[in-house]
């Protein structure tokens, strides 16, 4: 991320848990876009993460929804998820929790049949999905008890 969005990160943190998260974990870089074509050949950016301003919920999920339309209509091989209502997360299609909890299991050598995940946002259903016991939790997505 810039080092410029990460210094506004309260306009865009849903809570606490999440600002943390941008303050610590985050690696500030001064230009994103240079930073991008200077190691594409890496091929090291895993997610891309976009997030909406939290001052206007409403335009905000209006525009993210049209965005994540978008992308699922141009970019198939793109899976767009989220994590909290005010942003989406892109990854390849096959780069996601119910692929990392099958792999895992069977790392373990156990069958999904006797796996259990919780999950609350978009980018936990494949992964409550393919648990054997998949569970939605209290302040999940709708999409999430939905499905």
């Amino acid at each position: 991320m810039t080092a410029s969005h990460q210094d506004k990160a309260e306009a865009y943190a849903t809570n606490v848990h999440y600002l943390k998260m941008v303050r610590e974990f985050r690696n500030p870089v001064p230009d994103l876009k240079a930073h991008l074509r200077s190691t594409a050949a890496d091929g090291d950016v895993q997610k891309i993460m976009l997030f909406a301003r939290k001052d206007d919920p409403e335009a905000a999920v209006a525009t993210l929804d049209a965005v994540r339309r978008a992308i699922a209509e141009r970019f198939p091989e793109i899976r767009a998820t989220s994590s909290t209502w005010n942003n989406i997360e892109l990854n390849i299609a096959s780069a996601h929790k119910g692929n990392a909890l099958r792999r895992f299991a069977q790392h373990l050598g156990l069958g999904l049949e006797n796996c259990m995940a919780f999950g609350d946002g978009m980018n936990d259903f494949t992964m409550v999905e393919a648990a054997g016991l998949g569970v939605a939790m209290e302040n999940a997505d709708p999409e999430v008890f939905s499905r």
